[in-house]
């Protein structure tokens, strides 16, 4: 999906806003939503800080995952470590990508790829017991019948990570019991 804006103008407009202490979190949404890479350069040349937590108390490597923004994920490993997530209510940045409406698959390669834990994707969301495949499976089953890309998107997304859990989580069939 290309971002409709006219670079300039956002340009002119985010000259005079502060991009430290996390900056426009609001707006860094919207670029990551339509994966603008050049308007999300800029706002991280600015003084953009990835790491920096939002309101929901997520960083922009978890933004990203959940919008499948691949080429700013992408990025964004280029320039910044990974970062350690501390995950104590068991929601992972895997379970962020499996929510993604599209690059759900090449989002989590991605994640893999750049050294994020494989084991958050064993791992359990408490509030509700799913795992990242237990997220995508459930939002395929939630597309409207008029929506068949999007559940595809979500069912490749969940095939992906059941191949992930029978490797990384020793778990044969994804609704075994760990």
């Amino acid at each position: 999906m290309e971002c409709r804006y006219d670079f300039d103008f956002v340009k002119i407009f985010l000259e005079r806003v502060d991009m430290s202490k996390g900056g426009p979190i609001g707006f860094m949404k919207n670029v990551l939503r339509a994966d603008s890479l050049r308007l999300f350069k800029y706002m991280v040349d600015k003084g953009f800080e990835p790491y920096e937590i939002s309101d929901e108390e997520i960083n922009v490597f978890q933004i990203a995952a959940f919008n499948g923004s691949v080429k700013c994920l992408k990025y964004l490993f280029t320039i910044r470590d990974v970062p350690e997530f501390k995950e104590e209510d068991g929601f992972s940045i895997y379970h962020c990508a499996a929510f993604s409406k599209k690059n759900g698959v090449e989002t989590i390669k991605l994640l893999v790829e750049n050294g994020v834990s494989t084991s958050y994707i064993c791992q359990r969301d408490k509030s509700n017991s799913f795992t990242p495949y237990d997220y995508a499976v459930r939002h395929a089953s939630r597309c409207s019948s008029y929506e068949t890309q999007k559940r595809e998107q979500y069912l490749k997304t969940a095939a992906y990570l059941k191949e992930l859990q029978k490797k990384y989580c020793g778990i044969k069939d994804t609704n075994e019991k760990r």
